[in-house]
């Protein structure tokens, strides 16, 4: 895909070819005979867009898996175990890190 110009504003975005209209100016553009509703909007422009859609949706799953997940090494073969919030495993991790004065680095200098 390119980087084309939006008819309306002269914004460039990612598209097929050609001038089209960009997302924010989509419902000014001639609007085709029996008048799309809403709904068949919503569809169209979700087939037109899929691709970037399905991109983004993927690139914030990754963002949030990295810097929310939970998890650990097996000490047999090496490989991450994840874990579930409020799962036995996590709670026996917290269990573990009370029991062990595990703390803020702050928090133990000023005990």
């Amino acid at each position: 895909m390119a980087r084309i110009p939006c008819l309306e504003c002269d914004k460039t975005f990612r598209g097929e070819s050609g001038r089209q209209w960009h997302l924010e100016h989509i419902h000014r553009r001639p609007q085709p005979k029996g008048n799309l509703d809403k709904a068949d909007l919503k569809k169209t422009l979700r087939e037109a867009f899929k691709e970037e859609i399905d991109a983004a949706y993927q690139r914030g799953y990754e963002k949030g898996k990295q810097d929310w997940q939970i998890w650990y090494f097996c000490n047999v073969c090496g490989e991450k175990l994840q874990m579930r919030p409020n799962d036995n495993d996590h709670k026996a991790l917290i269990g573990y890190m009370k029991e062990h004065s595990w703390g803020h680095k702050a928090c133990h200098e000023k005990a």
